[in-house]
Parts: C-alpha cells; structure tokens; sequence
C-alpha cells in the first residue's frame, strides 16, 4: 500500500500569482548545490529555489534529480524542478539511489528511494514522494529495487519496494543484497545464508563468513564454506557438490574445476561424474571453451569436457586474438554505449569498438615455445606455424586474416594464413621512423594493410634502407631502398627518396591503382590536397600544382611560401585547410588576393570584389576597397552577394570560428559560414563561448540573451546579465539587473519573486 502526504495548506503556498517582491540583501548563485541558488536576508544565507520560490536553511543531500532539504532543523524532499515531493516536517530523511557504471548525465538510476524519520521510527517513500513503507520500524535500508530492509529491536526482515508488504519477517542480525533483486543475503553471527526477494529461504544460515558467486558459467552458482570444504548450490539452493577445497567456474560451461590434494580436476555437477580426474598441477581460466594446464611440469590445453587439445610439452603457452593479444579468461563484454562526451569523436570511437569486436569474434589462436623455438596452432590444436622453426613470431591483424611476422637468426619475412612464406626471411624490424602512418590511424584497413621493415643502414649511411609489404596483394609495393614513407590518406602514399645531390625525388603511390607516379622536382616537399591533387613546393620557394598523374596543372611564379602581408587577414574557419579545394575552387595566395583555380587550372577571379577568402560551404568572405577603407561582407561561388558589403570589420566566434561577428561603427551582427545572418547589425556587444548554448547580447546598454539560431530569448531590457555555469544548460536560473534591482530568472523567462541590491561573489 502506498501512503500519500497531505500537504497542510499553510505550509507551502505557490506565490505565482502574485507580483510582489520579497526585498532581501543579496542574491547569488550556489555553484555546488545548482538548482538551489543562494539568498541573504537579515544576515543570514538560505537555499532557495527561483523556480518554485521556496525557501530552506540548507541542502544536505542532493543525488540523481532530488534533493534533501533543511528548514528550522525538519527535513524534506525537493527535485530539482522545485516540487516539494515530500513536506519539511520529518526528523532527518536520507537517499537510497543506485546506479550501474560510472556517472554520466543522462544516467538510468537502479531505483531511488528517501528513509524518512519521525518520532524515532522510519517509514520509507518512493522517488514521486509515496510512502511505500509505514512508519513500523526502528530502521530501514535499501537492498535493491525490489526489497527493502526493515529491523525491529535489532533483527531484519524485508518488505516489497512495489506495495510495502513484509514478506519476510525481522528474525537476522544482517541483510545485503546479492547476486540480483531477486536475492538476499542474510547473516546471523558470523555466518551467511541466501533467501530469496519472496521471502523464502533457500540456503540456511550455516555457511562461514558470506555466501559467494561463481559468475561467468553457463548457469550462474552459489558457494558457501564450512570449515575447509565448500558447497556449491544453483539459484534454487539445491545443493549440486560438496566436499573439496575449491570449486572454479568454467566460462560457458555447466562444469566446475575442483581441487584435491593440491591436484584439480573437472567436475559435472549435472551428471555427478568427475570428467577429469584431479591429476593436474594448474588449470587456468577457460577462454572459448579451453584452459592452460600444467602436468608433470610443462604445460598443455584442456577443453572443458576434460579432453586433451594440446600435448603437455611445452614451456609456455599463451591464447591469442587474431591480432596478437592475450586472452587469459573470458568474460562477457559490455555493448558500446556512445555519451556525447566533450572532446570525443564519438563515430571514431564506435569505429573503433566496431574494429575490435570484429577482431575478437574471428578464431583465437594459441601460441607455445619450447626451449628457443616458437609456434602457433589453430584453436583446434592443429598446427599453422609449427614450433622448431622460427624463434619470434609477432601476429597482424588484416581483413579477417592473421599474417605473421617471423624470425630466425635475426632475419625477418612474412607468413600468411596459410602458412606460407610471402616475404622471404631477409630482413629487420624498421625501427628508423622513416614511416609514417600517422594520418590513416582511424582507418583500420589502411593503418594494418601495410608493413615496413628495414633492410638496415649501408655503410657511412645515416639513414635505413626500408620497404613496404602490403598485406592485401601480399605483395611488395615499394622496394628497399634510403626513403621516406608516408601514408597520407587511404589512396596515397608519398615516397621520397635523398639523390646524391642533396635534392629530394618524390612518387605518389596510388592505392586503389596500384601504380607509382613520379612527380616533378627538383622540388623540396609536396603536399596531398583533399581531391588527390599535389601542391609541390619548388626550390625557388614558389609552389605548383600537380595532379595525381604528376602532371603540373597550375603554375604561377608569384604563388610562393611569400607572406603578403599587404593583404586582409581573414578569421580561418577552425580546422578546415585553407590551402584545399572548396567547390571545385582553391584559392591562390598571390600579391593579388582574388585569384582561384579550378581543377583544370583554369583562373577565376570575382568582378567588383577586390579580396576574397578561400571557400567555406560555398561561402567566402571578401572585401571591397572603399573611400576610405575596406567594407567587409559574403559572396557566393557564383558571386553573388550574400552579405552585404558594408562592414567595418569581421571577427570569428566560436570553438571552431564557426561564427563571424560582422561590425558597423560599434554595433555588431553575427553571421554563420553558411552567410545567414543570425543577429542583425545591431549591437552593441555580443558574447558567444562554444560552451553554452546562448549568446549574450548588448543593446542601447541593455543585456539580453539570443540562442545559437539567433532567436531571442531574453529581450535586451537589463542593466546586467549574468550567466548559471552550475546551472541548467551552464545558464538558468539568470541573475538580471533593472533599475539597479537584481532578480532571479528562470529558463521560461519569468522571474523568482525575490529581489536585491547586491550580489555576492
């Protein structure tokens, strides 16, 4: 049964209605206890919530969206949308909430729940302010969402959390919650039981210490020691073995591994049949149904029903993921939970967690040595890189393939899924740093495809001999030689080689092709552009562009590494390049600063525009000479006018610049790069800060508040704003200023019925 308060009429009166201002002495914001915010009246500081105009002396809890709260030493329950979900009348009250994983916004709490006490006896209320639990009891706890501990003179029992019935009686010193909502653990003394949520015990109180979980099995086990011997149950206390020192699960499997004297075995507590006698020294964890063991001092592979897969021979052995790392045991994966997380590119994160769930779902692979030599078998324990022949072996993941990097008398190749050598064993690790990979690092097919190794240093040579192997045409690509190798995205790979001049000779390797294209030099770098073409920078400074044939496209003996500092200095739109194609367009920095190319090479210039910025979503900035300065605005790829030109000045706002504030004399507007004007030129003072959602606007003096689309929210008619950073949206509620009077404003543009001359910092 749930109880529901009823609210004396007095206590709590909504003042909406009505328009008269408290006048106190300060207002401020709290920045620990948001949405409470604080007030000072006749010297002392109270807790107040602008939304619902209540006061309180102070907050002591405040937990998912509720909060405890203090008035003349009685104690109530507020959320924090200011519903008084439970009246300030009760002795001390304290929250029961509870949550899977690490905290985050957003976050589905387990249950949430306040112990309320009154005249030395507890009753317990749900999340909507309901007393679920009468007030019958001495104490009272939570032990998950569906039971609720409750003690009389010392002695625990529990109710339902959904009516309140008791279902189990206070008769044990001790309560916990295990294994889910549907246990409970309960103690006497020093030893431990299990009952179930309905009240019923299934395993008495006679096991020592507490009751244990064998997880991960293919059912779930409960174990209790007496002594020096141990009990296993299943989850309906049924009794399934007992007797030895030591009982492990096995991951996926009804078995159990056992210990006697100092020997394990496996057990099947289904059959009541040992399936493997206990004659070995060590069985570790199981992985995909197979566990190390040792015998006799070497080690071998065990399946779970006792059979042998690997002989025990060996020195070590090791299980492995297609792409090389350890598996010791196995365990069940959480699913990718993607949280807008400031900083995180969350598609490159699932991309990620994408690339390793398919790596972990092709076969393992078990890896062993024997004295110096090392090998590797299928998980069936046939054998793909037999042991005696190589000394290292070091795995590559690629496409659904394992290849194998091995080495004998310090000689490196290449093995594929076959077993077969594909890169003869003549070569080194290349630990020279004259690879490069670093751009395709969040591409896994391209990062993995491709292998380097070294043929070492010739003699008075500072630099390394090296190659590239790529593993989808399991073929060398780039032969050995002094050079450096760099992927600079999933089609290119630029090779530049030292000539014996001190000159540079650079290739563009095209992946998709398969094909290498000399480009022309002498030339001291070159640089891949969006679309494939090259910008090659020339010994003389100035720069060319190439395409992806290596023909030259664009030449101009002005277009050079030159600053023109002579020209406007446009806001850049954050990471993008300025040096790529927008459109179809690159822009030429020259002396002349509205000069573009097309693909062709082809020359473009815009009429009546004297200076243009590179293209943006199809929009560039540009300027016009004027009488007596520049006048700024926006053009189309077309030309077209899409802000006017008759502007001051332009600055960029935001993390990214992804705004422009456009200013006219003092007053300012603000344009996005895709030239819709958000704010009209009218402002005085605009202030954007990519971490809150609104703008802070200046008009004739007075503040307002505009959102990201250039709406107004808050009409500019205050002396002073000042933002929540602890707030709602790091905003709400406000403090506003009028005729020298300070107020609260909420989120719906109302003002809480308080008012100040002050603020405290």
């Amino acid at each position: 049964m749930k109880y529901l308060f009823i609210f004396l009429p007095l206590f709590y009166i909504p003042l909406a209605f009505s328009q008269v201002y408290e006048v106190v002495e300060s207002i401020d914001f709290d920045n620990y206890i948001s949405p409470m915010v604080s007030v000072k009246k006749a010297g002392k500081t109270y807790y107040y919530h602008a939304a619902s105009n209540i006061w309180v002396d102070d907050v002591d809890e405040y937990a998912a969206d509720l909060l405890v709260v203090i008035k003349d030493g009685k104690y109530g329950m507020l959320r924090d949308d200011g519903e008084l979900l439970i009246p300030i009348i009760y002795d001390h009250i304290k929250l029961e909430t509870d949550y899977e994983g690490q905290w985050y916004e957003g976050i589905d709490y387990r249950y949430k729940f306040a112990v309320l006490q009154q005249n030395n006896k507890v009753g317990v209320a749900n999340e909507r302010g309901e007393l679920i639990v009468p007030f019958e009891y001495s104490e009272a706890k939570v032990i998950n969402k569906a039971v609720i501990g409750v003690a009389i003179d010392g002695l625990w029992g529990w109710v339902s959390a959904a009516t309140g019935e008791l279902v189990h009686k206070p008769e044990f010193e001790y309560l916990s919650k295990y294994y889910n909502e549907g246990y409970v653990e309960v103690r006497n003394d020093d030893f431990a039981g299990v009952a179930k949520a309905n009240g019923e015990l299934i395993i008495p109180v006679e096991y020592d210490d507490y009751m244990r979980i064998l997880y991960y099995g293919k059912e779930v086990r409960f174990e209790g020691k007496i002594a020096d011997r141990v009990h296993v149950f299943d989850t309906t206390g049924t009794e399934l073995i007992s007797g030895h020192s030591l009982y492990q699960y096995i991951s996926g499997s009804n078995n159990l591994v056992f210990k006697e004297n100092s020997q394990f075995g496996i057990f099947d507590p289904l059959t009541k049949k040992v399936i493997l006698e206990p004659n070995l020294e060590l069985i570790n964890g199981f992985v995909r149904n197979l566990a190390v063991a040792k015998k006799n001092g070497k080690y071998g592979v065990i399946s779970s029903d006792g059979q042998q897969v690997l002989n025990f021979e060996y020195d070590e052995i090791s299980f492995l993921t297609a792409a090389g790392r350890y598996r010791s045991e196995s365990a069940p994966v959480a699913p990718f939970n993607a949280r807008n997380i400031k900083g995180v590119d969350i598609n490159k994160l699932k991309a990620r967690w994408d690339y390793e769930q398919e790596i972990d779902a092709q076969p393992y692979l078990i890896a062993a040595a024997k004295g110096d030599s090392k090998g590797v078998f299928k998980w069936q324990g046939e054998p793909i890189v037999p042991i005696g022949k190589y000394n290292n072996i070091d795995l590559r993941y690629f496409k659904g393939k394992t290849f194998y990097w091995v080495e004998n008398d310090n000689k490196w190749g290449i093995i594929n899924d076959q077993g077969k050598e594909i890169l003869p064993l003549l070569y080194a690790f290349d630990e020279s740093y004259q690879f490069s990979k670093v751009a395709v690092n969040d591409d896994n097919l391209i990062f993995d495809r491709f292998f380097s190794f070294s043929n070492g240093k010739k003699e008075n040579s500072y630099r390394e001999e090296i190659g590239l192997f790529d593993l989808d045409l399991q073929k060398l690509i780039i032969p050995i030689a002094e050079q450096n190798i760099e992927i600079v995205n999933t089609e290119h790979i630029k090779i530049r080689k030292e000539l014996s001049t001190y000159d540079y000779e650079f290739y563009d390797y095209n992946i998709k092709e398969n094909k290498h294209n000399k480009l022309p030099g002498p030339a001291l770098e070159y640089h891949l552009l969006a679309n494939g073409f090259w910008i090659a920078e020339m010994q003389d400074k100035t720069y060319k562009l190439i395409d992806s044939a290596g023909n030259i496209v664009y030449e101009n003996s002005k277009w050079s590494s030159k600053e023109y500092y002579d020209l406007l200095r446009f806001p850049s739109y954050g990471s993008k390049n300025h040096g790529d194609f927008y459109h179809g367009l690159k822009k030429i920095y020259t002396s002349e600063a509205n000069l573009f190319v097309n693909e062709k090479g082809q020359e473009q210039r815009f009429e009546e525009v004297d200076q243009v910025d590179a293209f943006y979503e199809g929009y560039a900035l540009a300027a016009k000479k004027g009488e007596e300065a520049y006048k700024y605005g926006m053009i189309d790829l077309k030309g077209n006018v899409i802000v006017p030109f008759e502007f001051d000045a332009v600055n960029a706002m935001g993390a990214e610049s992804e705004f422009l504030q456009f200013k006219k004399g003092k007053l300012s507007g603000l344009v996005n790069r895709h030239g819709a004007i958000l704010l009209d030129p009218i402002y005085t003072y605009i202030d954007y800060n990519s971490n809150y959602p609104y703008i802070i606007v200046r008009k004739d003096d007075k503040y307002g508040l505009a959102d990201i689309t250039g709406e107004i929210i808050i009409t500019p008619q205050y002396e002073a704003l000042r933002r929540n950073y602890s707030g709602k949206d790091n905003t709400w509620p406000l403090i506003v200023t009028e005729k020298g009077w300070r107020y609260f404003m909420n989120s719906d543009g109302t003002k809480a019925l308080i008012k100040a001359k002050e603020e405290e910092y």
